[in-house]
């Protein structure tokens, strides 16, 4: 996913992805580096990020684990 990223770095839709990844993954770290690539692209571009993306990252930034991870 990353690959895919680096050639279609507005994609946010992929960013979306790759954060909900890491958030059931449980990877924490990754989550926090994904949010900032993800601002930052949106920073770089001059534009405003969709509100499933704003849901997203304050969802995994919550502190709650993912659904998937307390099954």
């Amino acid at each position: 996913m990353l690959q895919t990223l680096d050639i279609e770095e507005t994609s946010e839709v992929l960013y979306r992805d790759l954060l909900h990844i890491e958030w059931a993954a449980d990877h924490p770290a990754a989550v926090r580096r994904t949010v900032a690539r993800l601002q930052q692209m949106a920073r770089t571009y001059d534009i405003a990020l969709d509100g499933l993306t704003e849901d997203a990252i304050t969802q995994v930034l919550s502190g709650h684990p993912s659904p998937v991870s307390t099954g």
